[in-house]
Parts: structure tokens; sequence; C-alpha cells
């Protein structure tokens, strides 16, 4: 997704996240029924690419093959239970929560409606809860679909007012079929032209944010597939602050396993973090970790401290992406963790 380097308490653009879902599937016109999120979440790394322009809107099938497109990793996506998060109550009805970083988006599948509640930021406990939701998309899907749906927040940030009123609309605008990159099969998908504009006041500075997406949907996938996306950002008096574009996707997703299956690891935080900060990482007593390169150069060991909470040096281990391996006291490896290193 676009990274929003204007973070200010309170500000960013609305998070979305994506469930990759790669069945293959016969090429017809998709009607896509609601997704069932795995029960207890999911891990994935978020992968972006230079821009690419989307195809005009068109009621006969489309073939999409963003096969050969290669990008870089740009964060990880973790999906998990909203009462798991120790915010989650200024979030009344969200059902998941969806974390990128510092930033966290609390939503529900409402009648089939798929519904933002309000956004965090972890790093600080900073919440913005919608008194007004936002309606992004609904299930069941199928070409033709739109709506149209308003979203609104007020409250008070380290004692300033912050007030944000926008608006969204959504129109399945084309179907046919899609090759996600790196695959060799195609999916029958509905791609989707969100256009989402709202303004911002904080502290007496005012911003309009205004994004806009063609999001690609294929059965059984909890979010779109596939990415195209532009954002633009004015001040009051119409000066571009920000003009940001790219295409994006999740890749290697990790489902979490249920207790008695697996040993309850968390994740590495911050996530993404800055080459050279210091990663905490809640391990069981006992066990070490080990740290992976993408090419599986071992950038470094360690042990658990006595009580689980461990404490990695990242310095000297440079940008990109970073697997941390969970070992336990026998030797043998746990689910692994990734972490992103700017």
């Amino acid at each position: 997704m676009i990274s929003q380097s204007r973070w200010k308490a309170g500000r960013g653009a609305l998070v979305m996240l994506v469930f990759l879902s790669l069945n293959g599937a016969l090429f017809s016109q998709p009607f896509i029924q609601e997704p069932v999120p795995p029960p207890l979440g999911y891990t994935a790394d978020l992968i972006a690419a230079a821009f690419i322009d989307p195809t005009p809107s068109d009621d006969a099938a489309q073939v999409w093959d963003f096969s050969g497109v290669s990008g870089n990793a740009v964060g990880m996506a973790e999906v998990f239970p909203a009462p798991n998060s120790p915010l989650a109550k200024s979030f009344d009805g969200a059902e998941w929560c969806l974390r990128n970083g510092d930033q966290l988006s609390f939503w529900a599948a409402v009648g089939g409606e798929f519904t933002i509640f309000g956004n965090a930021n972890a790093a600080n406990f900073v919440t913005i809860p919608f008194s007004d939701p936002l309606v992004q998309w609904a299930y069941p899907m199928e070409y033709g679909d739109a709506h149209v749906d308003t979203f609104m927040a007020e409250t008070v940030l380290f004692a300033e007012p912050y007030g944000l009123v926008g608006q969204a609309s959504f129109e399945v605008d084309a179907w046919g079929s899609l090759m996600m990159p790196g695959a060799s099969s195609s999916l029958e998908v509905l791609r989707g032209h969100y256009d989402q504009v709202y303004t911002e006041s904080y502290a007496g500075d005012t911003a309009t944010w205004s994004l806009e997406q063609y999001l690609f949907f294929a059965q059984d996938s909890v979010f779109p597939i596939f990415y195209q996306e532009f954002l633009t950002v004015t001040d009051n008096d119409g000066n571009l602050l920000l003009e940001a574009s790219d295409v994006a996707w999740y890749n290697n997703v990790l489902l979490e396993v249920p207790e008695g299956q697996s040993e309850q690891i968390g994740s590495p935080y911050p996530n993404p973090a800055v080459a050279g900060e210091v990663l905490s990482w809640d391990l069981p007593p006992g066990w070490s970790w080990k740290a992976v390169d993408a090419g599986g150069k071992v950038l470094g060991t360690g042990s658990a401290g006595a009580f689980g909470r461990t404490e990695i040096e990242t310095g000297g281990w440079g940008a990109g992406m970073v697997i941390l391996v969970p070992v336990r006291e026998d030797g043998s490896s746990a689910m692994v963790r990734r972490v992103v290193l700017n």
C-alpha cells in the first residue's frame, strides 16, 4: 500500500490490506460471496511496485497479466481478532483488527458490508473511532454493483480537537482474468473502482486526502488480491503536500495456528523497523532465535530472556526483509516471523 510519510498523531490514510487466495477457476463473470476470515487471523508480507495505469471500464471480459511485475517488501500485515487489541474498547462493533506497522484499522462485515469502525496508532495509543463508520464495499458482489457512503470522526488528540469528514464510492466496473505477480495460472476476478476523499482538521491545520484505487476481488479472498492506487494530499489552499502511486499485493501468507497445535508466539515489534533499531520479541523462556536475510545469510542468533522478553539488536543488518526463526529447547523451529527493516 501507499506509505504515509506524513503520519502525525491522528493522521494517515485508511489502511486496506489483502489476504491472498490463489485458487484456479473457470473463466466466466464471477459472482463473489462474502468470504470467511481464518478464525485466528494471519500475517503476510506487503509488496509494492511502480504504478501501472488501469485499463478502461468495460462490460466485456478483460485479461490482466501482472505475472511479470516484481516489487519490494515494504511492510508486514497482521490480521487478528479485534478483542486481542488493548485499543478495541474504542471501536464498538469491530470484529477484526488490521495492523501494518504502528497503524491499526478496526473492521467487521456487517450484513455483508465491509465496514471500517476507525483507526489507531499503536505506538502512542491514539484512537480515532468513526462516529459514522465507513462502508467500503458489500457482498455478495457482481459486475455493476455500486455503493456510496459517508464517514466521520470527532475526537480530542493531545488536548487538541480532531475532526474528519469524508465520502467514498465503489463500483464494480470490470471483470475478467487476472494473473498475479510470479503466478502461472489465472483467477476469475471482479475489479472495483474505489474513490475516497476526506478532509481532516487538527490543531488548526487542515488537509484533504484523496485516494483512488482499482481493486481486484477473487472468490474466498478476505481482501482484494491486487491494488492499483493513487494518493494526493492538499492543504486548505489547494497546495499539493503529498503525491504517491503504486501497485501492491500481499505474499507469503501465514495462518495463525490454534493453541495446542503450535506455541503462542507474539510478533516482533516494531515492524517495520529502522535498521539499527532494537526489536522486542516475546519468546518462551529457554528458547533461542536466529535471524536470516532474504538470501539465507545468518545475521544473528541469541536466546530468550529470563522471562521470555527478548531484545534483538539489528545494528549492521542493513535494510530489507529479515526472517526471525524461533528455536525450541530441543533445537526444532517454530513458525517464523518476518520483519522489514528500512
